[in-house]
Parts: structure tokens; C-alpha cells; sequence
């Protein structure tokens, strides 16, 4: 079993990254990160949880 709070902080570590990537492959890599922890925290939430993609500028 998949711990939640473990794919939560993991996402929002992957989007506060975005912001502080200098590169845009690192901040797309960030991002591809940040949008399959969404996906996975949807998946075990049987989409009860869905976190709205946004990049942050």
C-alpha cells in the first residue's frame, strides 16, 4: 500500500523545484514528476483526490 502523505509531499516538492529550476529541461523534468505524482494520488484515490496541474512561473 502507497503511503498518501509520502505522494503529497513529493508532488509539492516536485512543483516548488519548478520554480527554482534554472533550466527548462530541468523544469519540464520537474513537472513530467510532479504531474505522475498526480496521477498516482488520483489512481489510489479512485479520483477522489484530483490535484489540479499548474505550472508555477
Amino acid at each position: 500500500m502507497t503511503d498518501l502523505n509520502y505522494l503529497f509531499q513529493r508532488q509539492q516538492q516536485e512543483r516548488s523545484s519548478i520554480a527554482a529550476a534554472t533550466h527548462p529541461n530541468a523544469r519540464a523534468a520537474h513537472e513530467r514528476l510532479a504531474a505522475l505524482y498526480e496521477g498516482e494520488i488520483r489512481r489510489i484515490t479512485s479520483g477522489r483526490i484530483n490535484i489540479k496541474s499548474s505550472t508555477l512561473d
